[in-house]
């Protein structure tokens, strides 16, 4: 996956930190312009607040993220406005027992950021770093692919996935949400597209297949590596998208985005 820190975007598809154990990098750098103009926005969501799940793994050779080859799960919620503006975004992200890896909330009126505290469910700081609010959730959107415009980015039909663990089921919502449409999975027969290319600065090459749902347009998976000239990987990453659930936007949105400390032990 292409990975993308909270405060600096790495270089290609070699990544380390805890942002990048949390979340899809193919999704962040894609969204957030790295795609040569092949992913959706989010207008077709105008007034709607969506809800997905995902699983990111990712390995570093010598990283120092405590994370570090782990299967990571996360819980996201973004609200986009009548404009197509995505304006507030909830992300929280797990190990497979329940401990926080991290928790990432943006809205108009601020942003939150904490960093988990490796063996317990708790945050390891409580001063939170200073990041932009409400300009950051674009990032969280979830990916369509314009598979029309794949191959003028360097993508071609092909590729293979490895095994993955699935993404879990989403949490609960809370009362008073609308569902009005559902992606439980690909509607369509699952395309893979493929890329290989040198790798920024060079001495390396980046490696990336992304899954994308045939019907929709959907991305569905994505996996990449790094190896270096003399063959060595020296990083891979993946990441499984599960059920995308689309609410009305509505008053009832508001209570999702309340302020977080509390829930990850701060006072």
């Amino acid at each position: 996956m292409l990975r993308m820190r909270r405060r600096t975007r790495l270089i290609g598809i070699v990544g380390a930190a805890l942002f990048c154990a949390a979340v899809s990098g193919v999704a962040v750098v894609l969204a957030g312009g790295g795609s040569g103009g092949f992913v959706g926005g989010p207008e077709r969501f105008r007034g709607k607040l969506l809800h997905y799940t995902l699983m990111s793994h990712s390995w570093l050779r010598n990283g120092p993220d405590p994370f570090n080859d782990q299967d990571v799960f996360g819980d996201v919620w973004v609200l986009i406005d009548a404009t197509g503006v995505p304006t507030h975004a909830r992300a929280r992200y797990e190990t497979a027992d329940g401990n926080l890896v991290q928790l990432i909330q943006d809205t108009p009126e601020g942003g939150e950021f904490y960093l988990g505290e490796p063996g317990t469910k708790t945050a390891r700081n409580c001063a939170t770093a200073a990041v932009p609010a409400s300009s950051e959730a674009a990032r969280f959107v979830p990916i369509f692919v314009d598979k029309q415009a794949l191959p003028g980015a360097g993508f071609h039909p092909g590729g293979d996935i490895p095994t993955a663990t699935a993404a879990r089921a989403p949490s609960a919502p809370p009362p008073g949400l609308r569902r009005v449409e559902v992606f439980r999975g690909p509607a369509g027969a699952v395309e893979r597209w493929t890329r290989s290319q040198e790798g920024r600065g060079g001495g390396w090459t980046e490696a990336a297949v992304l899954a994308v749902d045939g019907k929709s347009g959907r991305l569905v998976a994505d996996w990449s590596s790094g190896t270096t000239d003399a063959g060595e990987v020296v990083t891979h990453s993946a990441a499984m998208y599960g059920v995308l659930e689309v609410y009305e936007g509505s008053d009832a949105a508001a209570a999702i985005f309340q302020p977080a400390a509390g829930e990850v032990g701060c006072k």
